[in-house]
């Protein structure tokens, strides 16, 4: 028996304006540096939601702590399933929807789901180079009911409805604006994708980590919804985590011991920090988390993450939004022996049974065989009434059906004369 899996479309499309970029505000105009919260055994600063910063300790748990001075561990996300196996190994990336926490583990090459209570919910991805399938991935990010992956032994860019349908990779190498690109030798793939953010237009940012983490070709991409290739940001230093602002993009740098301020046009604007053990100074930069004008800095060698406040103007108007996919939300599955199916337009799912004279009604995770009086049928249709439309191959001929299943109305019949058909195999109505 085959297993029969239903989705469900759940988002339409936002306005197209695949080139379209909001208009840049003005830099910020202070900050301030407001606290050091204590971070013990810590690796990364994950990213946060809800006012909680996401850690990944050393022995690859991940903790929810508070934003106060204390750092007090307020949950910590569910370390085994139900079977008792490892949830998660090496944790790379945190992001939090209305109902859901992702983590990307680059270990165990899929994204884990929790409750915002820390509870595990499911997974999604696996090893693998095809569709669907991730190598050592290392960062994520969510917006708009897709969650995307930065698919770093892939070199892609990898998008998923928010319970873990596979949607698309994002399409850089067939974007047609590319290929004006090669002869202006302008690095507009991906190498090694490790983190990726969304902003308010839909425009993806890429972290390439070309040549290594921290080597000097890596770079900061931007693409459209459609993987055309809108900008690079200037190379300052050695970029190795990014944040998006309502207002524009944090980077953190390692090379100068500073996290730096982009405007929305990808020019830099402002930078904070250095190297030391004093206030505002790191000894390393592991991590990036940002919560409307509040920036926490990850600094796992002094076992910290420094909080910083940042004040801007309100972000301009931000122009149309790109063309977004819709995203997919996985339902349920049942067991089902079905083959070619139809929508009635109301509530149910209908499907031809194989092997028998019988349809199946499919609904509520139940499949219901409904036989066909001197049918054979091979494929099946709904018109504008809602009534079914039933193809029988074997006879050349389309008959719709009462609440009975037997036929009201026939057309067609087998042979090669104006109005006749032979060998069919599908209806439309």
């Amino acid at each position: 028996m085959r297993l029969f899996t239903t989705a469900a479309l759940l988002a339409g499309l936002l306005a197209a304006s695949a080139q379209g970029q909001p208009s840049a505000p003005a830099a910020p105009v202070r900050v301030e540096y407001v606290k050091m919260i204590p971070v013990a055994e810590s690796r990364k600063l994950l990213g946060m939601g809800g006012n909680r910063l996401y850690v990944a300790r050393k022995n690859g748990s991940v903790d929810a702590i508070s934003t106060e001075p204390d750092g007090k561990v307020l949950l910590t996300l569910q370390a085994k399933d139900a079977e008792g196996r490892a949830v998660l190994s090496q944790p790379e990336g945190v992001a939090v929807s209305q109902d859901t926490i992702y983590v990307v583990d680059s270990e165990e090459n899929r994204v884990a789901m929790f409750t915002l209570d820390g509870k595990y919910k499911g997974r999604f991805a696996s090893k693998g180079s095809g569709d669907g399938a991730l190598s050592s991935p290392q960062g994520l990010a969510y917006a708009e009911g897709i969650v995307y992956v930065a698919d770093s032994g892939n070199g892609r860019v990898q998008l998923y409805g928010d319970n873990g349908v596979f949607l698309s990779t994002l399409n850089i190498e067939g974007a047609v604006a590319n290929k004006s690109l090669e002869d202006k030798k302008i690095p507009y793939r991906l190498d090694k994708p490790v983190a990726v953010a969304v902003d308010a237009v839909g425009q993806i940012y890429v972290l390439d980590a070309a040549g290594g983490l921290f080597s000097d070709n890596s770079q900061i991409k931007v693409y459209a919804q459609n993987g055309t290739n809108l900008r690079l940001l200037p190379k300052n230093g050695k970029p190795v985590a990014m944040q998006m602002a309502l207002d524009g993009l944090y980077v953190a740098d390692q090379d100068g011991y500073a996290v730096q301020k982009y405007d929305t046009s990808g020019k830099m604007v402002s930078y904070f920090g250095s190297r030391g053990d004093g206030r505002a100074q790191f000894q390393s930069l592991s991590g990036l988390a940002l919560d409307g004008a509040q920036c926490f800095v990850g600094d796992k060698e002094r076992g910290v993450v420094h909080q910083f406040r940042t004040v801007a103007q309100v972000a301009a108007a931000t122009g149309p939004k790109q063309t977004a996919f819709p995203f997919v939300r996985w339902q349920q599955s049942q067991a089902a022996t079905a083959g070619k199916m139809a929508w009635d337009g109301k509530d149910t799912l209908y499907a031809v049974a194989r092997d028998k004279s019988a349809l199946l009604r499919l609904r509520n995770g139940a499949a219901e065989e409904m036989p066909l009086n001197d049918i054979t049928p091979t494929a099946l249709a709904f018109d504008k009434a809602c009534a079914p439309w039933v193809l029988d191959r074997r006879k050349a001929r389309a008959s719709t059906l009462d609440a009975a299943c037997n036929p009201v109305l026939s057309f067609d019949s087998d042979g090669t004369r104006n109005g006749h058909v032979d060998d069919t195999g599908d209806l439309l109505v």
